[in-house]
């Protein structure tokens, strides 16, 4: 009688299954990503990643972005497609003097936009990533693929 009520139990439980994957299953929104060790990539430009630094990808529904934050998330860094008015901020640091940095990288008709924000004491640190960073990104070749 058990193995039966189990039998009926399974049954039932399998026709809850969709027949067909749900439309927002099949596919995920937005530019792929690939994050490496000390690299970001898109299908428009790439970016070195400081050591030890987190990687936070935006939001899919937007134009890619990625947010890059240093340990103690005092310092991070915005690359996008869109230049934004605001400048960063890392509200964990708020109680600390802020300096920022802009940068703009075209190449054709491709633009990426910087912006950095690090304490003002953290200044000399952060300059010589800041440097590298902007130096680093790679726009890809639209016309390819």
């Amino acid at each position: 009688m058990r193995s039966l009520l189990c039998l009926l139990v399974c049954a039932g439980l399998v026709r809850c299954v969709p027949a067909e994957t749900p439309a927002q299953l099949a596919t995920t929104p937005g530019a792929p990503a690939v994050i490496d060790t000390d690299t970001y990539s898109t299908d428009v430009f790439s970016a070195p990643i400081p050591e030890g630094w987190r990687v936070i990808t935006g939001s899919a529904l937007f134009p890619q972005s990625v947010t890059l934050v240093a340990p103690g998330d005092c310092m991070l860094i915005v690359i996008g497609l869109e230049a934004s008015a605001d400048a960063p901020s890392a509200p964990n640091c708020a109680d600390q003097e802020a300096r920022t940095w802009r940068e703009v990288v075209t190449e054709d008709d491709t633009t990426v936009y910087l912006a950095g924000v690090a304490p003002a004491a953290n200044g000399a640190e952060f300059e010589p990533l800041w440097t590298a960073l902007t130096g680093g990104i790679t726009i890809h070749d639209s016309s390819q693929g």
